[in-house]
């Protein structure tokens, strides 16, 4: 994950990784941005400890985070913008409210 330059800028440069792995002696942090797999697995467990796990995964904040920038009145092409989306096919896709309701873990 990553912090933005301009937090309120869709689709803004990256300036400095939010999350990151620590070196093999655990003492500093690396520079580099932390895995999508281990991303996860932190996620994972802390919605788990939390009792709040319900399948979700790094894509789901995605998806909420397009989701939200399109209730609060962004447009297609920002929110392509913003999700690195190249088609509106697929980014119609994340919207839709509908498409993942009703989903179990099992």
């Amino acid at each position: 994950m990553w912090r933005a330059s301009q937090p309120d800028a869709p689709g803004c440069a990256v300036q400095e990784w939010l999350f990151r792995p620590l070196t093999a002696n655990r003492r500093r942090f690396k520079e580099e941005p932390l895995s999508s797999s281990a991303l996860g697995a932190r996620v994972h467990r802390h919605l788990r400890d939390a009792e709040l796990y319900a399948g979700e995964t790094n894509h789901s904040f995605r998806r909420g985070a397009l989701q939200a920038a399109a209730a609060d009145g962004l447009g297609t092409a920002e929110l392509m913008r913003l999700g690195q989306i190249r088609s509106p096919g697929i980014l119609a896709r994340y919207l839709d409210r509908v498409r993942h309701i009703g989903r179990q873990v099992v």
